[in-house]
């Protein structure tokens, strides 16, 4: 599934080509995502221009000028594709078809778990938390006081939107934080660590174009490349980069979870 750092890559190479586009045509070939793609959602789109493109958290959101609608917001799901080429994969899984005034846009779900909305004030309706790369340390300090194991906690989409499976275990290994400890029992010097160790881990996946595990590309053939530099995901049995002792994996609220039992000691 997409996480932010995925979202992000999409929102920068989406931003550098469609800024400033006109929405000429939208053709909604299969309305089966997971909230039906309305009836006028066509309409709301046709004849508006695109100021913007912003991400927040996992979402991405198109500003419009000129349109009976404001934004346009998208879910990716866990197999969500915005592509300007359909790269042989034809029309199976083809929802949503844009045409702009000198580039075209293909919206694909194979899993149906992705979708798109239009309207106004989209993402205040969401009743997101602060995107994780935009949150302030005093901020971020705030959430500690739930007694929820601190990976579920960075999960909670509501408390800090964006962070995922992946990096909720990759951010946890780099702040050298066992993921079952309870939030409340972090101190105020392991939570500064977390902080740090999740805008250090997000920068990073960006900077390498996101992971991509099967589904995620950004581009014509274009792949993320930070799962080359995990250092717990998907890692189980194998040694710990820094101490060198085997990963272990556990189930944490029906997800894998990833860790190294020495540099995570569980309190």
């Amino acid at each position: 599934m997409p996480e932010l750092c995925e979202v992000e890559i999409i929102c920068r190479f989406l931003k550098k080509k469609f800024v400033g586009q006109r929405i000429v045509h939208v053709e909604v070939l299969d309305p089966t995502l997971r909230y039906p793609v309305r009836e006028n959602y066509a309409q709301c789109l046709e004849g508006g221009i695109i100021c913007d493109i912003m991400r927040h958290g996992k979402y991405l959101v198109w500003k419009l000028q000129h349109a009976l609608c404001k934004e346009v917001l998208f879910h990716l799901g866990m197999t969500g594709r915005l592509l300007e080429h359909t790269n042989g994969l034809g029309t199976k899984h083809l929802k949503i078809f844009y045409v702009f005034n000198s580039h075209k846009l293909y919206f694909y779900d194979v899993r149906r778990f992705a979708f798109t909305l239009a309207g106004e004030d989209l993402l205040q309706e969401s009743k997101l938390g602060p995107d994780a790369l935009s949150i302030g340390k005093r901020q971020f300090h705030k959430l500690f006081h739930s007694s929820r194991a601190v990976k579920d906690l960075l999960l909670q989409q509501e408390k800090i939107a964006g962070i995922g499976n992946i990096y909720a275990n990759e951010i946890l290994f780099a702040a050298g934080i066992h993921p079952e400890q309870k939030a409340n029992t972090l101190n105020e010097e392991q939570i500064e660590k977390l902080y740090y160790a999740m805008r250090s881990v997000l920068h990073k996946a960006i900077k390498k174009g996101g992971s991509t595990i099967s589904d995620f590309y950004y581009g014509p053939g274009k792949k993320g490349g930070y799962q080359n530099h995990f250092l717990v995901y998907q890692r189980e049995n194998e040694p710990c980069r820094l101490c060198h002792s085997p990963l272990e994996r556990t189930k944490q609220a029906g997800r894998s979870t990833y860790f190294c039992p020495r540099c995570q000691k569980k309190p």
